[in-house]
């Protein structure tokens, strides 16, 4: 009995091994073309934007994901991968992204590697496995995209803008084919470090070009700053992006919020351990006014928490 099990355990490994190598050869090699190519481009010494070119369009979703393999890093890395959220993407004119971009800050080992050794701007042949998800704002109800929700409010610090962006510019386009019921945008952004704002700059101020129903409004926050604390820095197209000094002040933002809610409110969160404790409990205090949180699957990694944080959920 015990050989059966063991017989059974091994076809299904076999399997599962085939048809992970098969989806890694479908989406890095098509005949006539190249493979995957990566490009670099550091923003600070370490915030990293990379583009990879696509050999195989797909129609990107907010919310997936890719596995980053770049064996140009060395022998060991010929196989190892690392997860990474797509940020952001361009088409090739049908609707199918023909390359992707990434953005981490980096920490240790992969990313710390691609970043000391990798030259900007140099094109590197890198493969990739899937795209994975999008996850589901929930798995219970009838509310199931982030679509679905009236008015959603964007809470995000330092990197996690990385996670938001791709559910913007997903909302914009999807809002001018009428497919989904999102009536406002309210993005809140508190910068951790200098670079922050320079990283995912080209990008906001694109998306606030391309809203042409004014659904998005845009606030950044610079702790570093002293200036602005009252009357915000307008900057981007028409003005449309509010630059201000200081930390936010969440409490008053979401109270700020509910009292314009437009229908359904969904709190999307990527932002540090201690700002998505307190967030989560400001909802689950306000839920009975028809708010619902929605934890992105990034969250920014922090290399310290203060010590309360490891006492909170």
């Amino acid at each position: 009995m015990s050989r059966k099990y063991l017989l059974a355990c091994i076809c299904m490994f076999s399997a599962t091994g085939i048809f992970q190598l098969a989806r890694i050869l479908y989406r890095n090699k098509v005949l006539g073309k190249k493979t995957v190519r990566l490009a670099m481009k550091p923003y600070t010494e370490e915030i990293v934007q990379a583009v990879l070119h696509l050999p195989r369009p797909w129609v990107v979703r907010a919310g997936e994901r890719v596995s980053l393999g770049i064996p140009s890093l060395g022998l060991f890395y010929l196989f190892q991968s690392h997860p990474f959220a797509i940020t952001w993407w361009e088409d090739n004119g049908e609707g199918e992204a023909n390359s992707i971009f990434v953005m981490f800050r980096a920490r240790t080992g992969f990313t710390r590697k691609a970043l000391k050794y990798m030259e900007p701007d140099r094109e590197y042949w890198a493969w990739i496995d899937g795209p994975f998800g999008p996850s589901p704002v929930h798995h219970y109800g009838l509310s199931r995209e982030v679509g679905d929700y009236g008015h959603i409010l964007m809470i995000t610090t330092g990197i996690g803008i990385a996670a938001q962006l791709p559910y913007i510019k997903e909302l914009l386009h999807r809002r001018r084919s009428a497919r989904i019921i999102t009536q406002k945008i309210t993005l809140v952004w508190q910068l951790d470090r200098t670079g922050d704002w320079e990283s995912a700059r080209d990008w906001l101020q694109n998306l606030v070009k391309q809203d042409d129903g004014y659904m998005l409004e845009v606030m950044v926050y610079d702790p570093s700053s002293v200036d602005n604390l009252q009357e915000p820095r307008k900057i981007g197209h028409h003005d449309l992006i509010a630059f201000y000094g200081g930390e936010v002040e969440w409490k008053k933002v979401l109270s700020a919020e509910m009292q314009r809610q437009s229908g359904k409110l969904l709190v999307a969160v990527s932002a540090k351990h201690r700002i998505r404790g307190l967030v989560r409990r400001l909802v689950r205090n306000n839920v009975w006014l028809d708010v619902e949180l929605f934890e992105l699957e990034f969250q920014p990694w922090q290399e310290k928490r203060d010590w309360i944080s490891f006492f909170t959920p």
